[in-house]
């Protein structure tokens, strides 16, 4: 789609027959989050100030927006890195340096996503006790004077 040529990015002009590309927009969002985690630490506003945009509009890209052409060639020219990939995920113009930073970044969002899940499965079943405990104790019957009833079995 685009490549840099010295100091200026241009677009391909050679007509060449390939598969459609499609956009995802969830894809697109975690590729323009791997550029902030590798970018500035997780910080957005640092990235949009390196970027020469303001934060609130990086803000809607990550939420789904369209980037605009302009930016998208910022980020080529500040950071080395393809339109191509920060839109359609394609590698074939990504360096070496990037390429290993994404796998590392990718990896780390992965088992994050992993604690994530097991978090909420324990979180589930801790819910699942909890009712189950409260069906317990509502079956349970007391005297008057606060002494276990004798249970009512069938």
């Amino acid at each position: 789609m685009f490549e840099r040529q010295g100091e200026y990015i241009v677009a391909r002009t050679k007509l060449t027959v390939r598969r459609k590309k499609t956009f995802e927009a969830s894809t697109y969002q975690a590729r323009l989050r791997i550029i902030r985690a590798i970018v500035s630490d997780g910080n957005a506003s640092a990235l949009a100030k390196h970027l020469g945009i303001e934060p609130k509009r990086w803000a809607n890209y990550e939420r789904g927006k369209p980037m605009s052409r302009e930016v998208a060639f910022i980020i080529w020219e500040k950071l080395d890195l393809s339109p191509d990939w920060v839109w359609f995920g394609e590698e074939g113009n990504l360096t070496d340096d990037w390429k290993h930073h994404i796998k590392q970044v990718e990896a780390i969002f992965a088992k994050h996503r992993e604690t994530e899940l097991a978090f909420e499965r324990v979180k589930q079943r801790r819910k699942k006790d909890e009712q189950e405990r409260r069906q317990i104790i509502q079956s349970w019957s007391f005297s008057a004077d606060g002494k276990p009833a004798p249970s009512k079995q069938k």
